[in-house]
């Protein structure tokens, strides 16, 4: 099934930071991608998954790809505490987890997670009831996480993460990943048929 999901998602609208106002979608899944995390396929492949809660899904995507927030963005956390695992630099985490904290220093690793988040891309599944979203999320981490067919390049930034569960996980999620949900044939039909092509 992760081929069959990477095929359709590899061939779905991928949007950027700077097209978020073009996303026509209430509620929904994104998908996200890095350029340089392509599979032997050729294939890009899949490295976060989320929704949003409720009502305002580009509000949601600004807070990963637009506002630089670390406090409203678990996803810029994370490569945030990669970019600083990876420097060595472990004595500035629990400054980077104090989202009150500032210094010169934290604000050039905010620069440098909203570099590398700007460089990614995402597409969307058209998603209108929350239960559905929240399922689809647990389904799609748990299915795309820990698996060989998704497997993260030997430089992958999350593998510096000082949480191991994203550096083996293959994915910038924490919540759901090796779950033993699964998504049925039902839960794909519904995806190729609300992705936004």
């Amino acid at each position: 099934m992760v081929q069959d999901l990477l095929q359709i998602f590899n061939t779905a609208k991928r949007y950027q930071a700077t097209d978020i106002g073009l996303v026509n979608v209430n509620n929904g899944v994104y998908v996200v991608f890095e350029p340089n995390e392509i599979l032997p396929n050729g294939l890009n492949r899949v490295v976060r998954i989320g929704i949003n809660k409720s009502g305002a899904f580009k509000d949601r995507l600004k807070k990963h790809f637009v506002s630089h927030n670390r406090g409203s963005s678990v996803f810029i956390k994370h490569v945030g505490r990669a970019l600083i695992s990876k420097d060595s630099k472990q004595h500035l985490l629990p400054k980077w987890m104090d989202r009150s904290f500032k210094s010169p220093e934290i604000e050039q690793y905010i620069k440098r997670s909203a570099d590398f988040l700007s460089r990614c891309s995402f597409c969307v599944i058209c998603v209108p009831n929350r239960e559905m979203r929240e399922s689809l999320e647990a389904k799609l981490v748990s299915t795309f996480s820990y698996n060989e067919g998704n497997t993260p390049t030997e430089n992958w930034l999350g593998r510096y993460h000082n949480d191991v569960t994203i550096g083996e996980s293959g994915l910038w999620n924490i919540e759901h990943t090796g779950s033993d949900l699964e998504l049925s044939v039902e839960d794909a039909l519904f995806i190729s048929k609300n992705l936004v092509r």
